[in-house]
C-alpha cells in the first residue's frame, strides 16, 4: 500500500488479472484506478499463489478473502516487530506524502489517489499554505 496507495479494502481484492490489466476497480468509490506499482513488485505479485482469484485469502477458511480487520492485525503486529507503528491507513498516508514530496504538485496526487477534489488529499498530510504558493510561483502557476 505504501507503493501503490490502495486502500486496503483495494488491496484485498486485488488479483493476477488486476495486475497484468494495471487497473483496478474500486471498491469505495466504483471508480478505475491506475495501478502504479515497480516492475519488481509487479513481478513479486504475479508470482503469489491464488485462491478463489485472489492474492490475499484466509489459509484457515478455505481461501476466502481475508477481513480488512485481519488485515490491519497482520500489519500492526508486522510493524510492532519492526519497532514502529503503521497501519494500511497510514501507508495510504505514506504514499500521498511521498508523491507530493516528489513532484509537488496536489492535483498530480489527487489524481493517483482517485480523489475528486485537492482538499480531501490535503488532508493526507501536514503541508503548510506557503509551501503550496511557494511551489505555484516557482513554477509561474500563480
Amino acid at each position: 500500500m505504501v507503493e501503490t496507495g490502495l486502500r486496503i479494502s483495494d488491496a484485498l481484492m486485488i488479483s493476477h488479472n488486476d495486475i497484468k490489466a494495471k487497473r483496478i476497480k474500486e471498491k469505495k468509490t466504483g471508480k478505475t484506478k491506475k495501478l502504479d506499482i515497480t516492475p519488481e513488485l509487479r513481478k513479486k505479485l504475479l508470482a503469489m499463489p491464488t485462491k478463489n482469484g485472489r492474492l490475499f485469502f484466509s489459509r484457515r477458511y478455505d481461501g476466502k478473502m481475508i477481513s480488512r480487520t485481519t488485515a490491519f492485525r497482520k500489519i500492526k503486529a508486522a510493524a510492532a516487530k519492526m519497532q514502529f507503528e503503521s497501519s494500511p491507513h497510514s501507508m495510504r498516508r505514506l504514499y500521498a506524502k511521498n508523491e507530493y514530496d516528489k513532484s509537488g504538485d496536489i492535483d498530480s496526487v489527487r489524481k493517483k489517489m482517485n480523489h475528486d477534489n485537492a482538499y480531501t488529499t490535503m488532508q493526507y498530510f501536514d503541508i503548510d499554505l506557503n509551501d503550496i504558493l511557494k511551489n505555484l510561483f516557482a513554477k509561474g502557476e500563480a
